[in-house]
């Protein structure tokens, strides 16, 4: 059987994304496969509790016949160091080796996802080096977006797994943005092939995958939904309108796929913002525009959501909108395959480990 412990050393990498992309290529391939994730971080869901919501993914979509307890049996909730203080080191150790050789039964691969973040569960030996070494699997970084700093990251641990004697069996540098294409695929592939790194893609970014969309903007704010356009639209842009309708139309227009947050009263800007095709027009302060602006954004299937907050608080509740994939999003899921498929030399991949 083979493992592969599947890391990143930053946030918002798209490791769970590529995950998912590979164990469906793989299926698709013929190979049984499994997944694994020791360490987790819970979401509470009304009909399954506190759960990991990329543990749910691949339970889902991989159709695995394990308990979402088997699949992570650690998760990362405040004041966890308290709790697990509570036990025993060497039975945590355990645990995780006897749920792995379940879940690795009678399959060609098992997938590990790697935890929070690098330093997560070090005061009790667990950190995802520590877990790659007790199962005795070789790991992949995965890179998202792709800078100098993330580059020597992974430069860093790969000396880190080096004394540890864990194999790096290279990386993926993903969410490449259009400008740095070139970059990724020249310099920086060959600086980390120089140090023993081998690359095994370079994966443009894909706003569909990555970024939220108008649905999960409605779920987050709750507000009342006074057009209800295209909610499968992206936002790849959270602009406030504040400012005078031509500085906005020419702001606006930088970008496509915009989120426009302003006050139901400023009819210059959500003008502004239907005419420039924006995804979707957060209006604050309970604030009802003119049914002539509704109509506007209705005939361009516009989406237009009235909250009761005022802008700052609407801003501060949308640094939590990320692009989540859920198991019902399947044109999402059929994505990271096709990511795969184009940008990744899985084969090659399978065959180093």
């Amino acid at each position: 059987m083979k493992s592969l412990f599947v890391v990143s050393w930053e946030g918002f990498s798209g490791k769970t994304a590529f995950i998912l992309g590979l164990s469906q290529v793989l299926v698709e391939n013929g190979f049984k496969v499994s997944y694994f994730r020791p360490v987790g971080r819970p979401q509470t869901s009304v009909t399954e509790g506190a759960v990991d919501p990329d543990v749910l993914l691949m339970k889902e979509t991989l159709k695995l016949p394990f308990t979402l307890d088997e699949l992570t049996p650690i998760l990362i909730e405040p004041n966890y160091l308290s709790v697990y203080a509570k036990r025993d080191v060497a039975d945590l150790r355990s645990m995780i080796l006897k749920q792995y050789g379940k879940l690795s039964e009678n399959s060609d691969i098992i997938i590990v996802e790697g935890g929070v973040s690098p330093e997560t569960m070090t005061a009790f030996n667990l950190n995802n080096i520590d877990i790659a070494e007790l199962l005795n699997s070789k790991v992949l970084a995965i890179s998202g977006g792709v800078s100098d700093s993330s580059i020597e990251k992974i430069l860093f641990y790969k000396s880190i797994l080096d004394m540890r004697g864990v194999q790096l069996v290279g990386a993926v540098l993903n969410q490449i943005p259009p400008y740095m294409m070139e970059k990724a695929e020249g310099e920086y592939t060959e600086l980390l092939n120089r140090h023993g790194v081998k690359v095994w893609g370079v994966i443009p970014r894909s706003y569909e995958i990555s970024s939220p969309t108008v649905r999960e903007l409605l779920e987050l704010l709750e507000g009342e939904v006074l057009v209800k356009g295209d909610i499968n639209r992206v936002i790849e842009n959270i602009f406030i309108g504040a400012m005078q309708t031509e500085s906005s139309l020419r702001y606006f227009r930088r970008s496509g796929n915009n989120a426009i947050i302003t006050g139901g009263d400023r009819a210059d800007i959500i003008s502004a913002a239907v005419e420039t095709n924006a995804s979707v027009i957060v209006l604050t302060g309970n604030l009802r525009p003119s049914e002539q602006v509704l109509v506007k954004a209705s005939e361009k299937n516009i989406t237009v959501i009235m909250v009761p907050h005022d802008t700052y608080s609407t801003v501060k509740i949308l640094e939590g909108l990320t692009g989540k994939i859920k198991p019902s999003d399947t044109s999402r899921i059929n994505l990271t395959k096709k990511m795969v498929y184009d940008h990744v030399s899985w084969r090659e991949l399978l065959d180093s480990i």
